[in-house]
């Protein structure tokens, strides 16, 4: 994998949980953040990147957002934390700039309306400045960001949108992340 950027999934199956991070492996793997862990975790980084990948058969899941939040400040440098979840259908992303949580994609099925019947509000769940978008297909698209603002109509790209900010960023999320058997 060497200069790729972007998003590069044909067809996901199963959950995905993916932590980058913008600095070199061997200063990740001797972090603060990483030896506290108690575990095997540790980053790899592949020829002519810039950002490293958490291997994730290493890391438990509840662990990834904590790591992406602390290497970032740890290090003053930018993680991103990636995730699809099979049974939700929903993806998305958090951005973290020196431990910041600076902006925040999801999108999947619009479930609004069955947490409501539950009795949750989801409006009440969601961080003030949220832009929200419904699409015809029925997909709910949530942003929000510190940095830079988005319209409904722009948000509503779903893995588009995820491209174009990895590849602005320099960053890439695809298969060759995860280690092949």
């Amino acid at each position: 994998m060497t200069n790729k950027t972007g998003y590069d999934f044909d067809e996901l199956g199963g959950n995905v949980d993916v932590v980058i991070v913008k600095y070199d492996c061997e200063s990740l793997n001797n972090s603060t953040t990483i030896k506290s862990l108690h575990n095997n975790a540790q980053f790899n980084q592949f020829a002519k990147n810039d950002w490293c990948v958490l291997d994730p058969e290493t890391t438990s899941p509840d662990q990834f957002v904590p790591i992406a939040q602390e290497t970032s400040k740890e290090f003053s440098t930018k993680a991103i934390y990636f995730f699809f979840g099979d049974a939700s259908g929903w993806m998305g992303y958090k951005f973290y700039e020196n431990g910041e949580e600076t902006e925040e994609y999801n999108f999947g099925p619009n479930y609004d309306d069955e947490m409501i019947e539950m009795g949750h509000d989801p409006e009440e769940n969601r961080k003030p400045g949220t832009v929200v978008a419904v699409n015809a297909a029925g997909e709910q698209f949530l942003f929000l960001s510190i940095n830079r603002s988005k319209s409904k109509d722009e948000i509503a790209g779903g893995e588009k949108f995820i491209d174009e900010f990895l590849r602005f960023q320099g960053a890439y999320i695809g298969w060759d992340l995860f280690p092949q058997d």
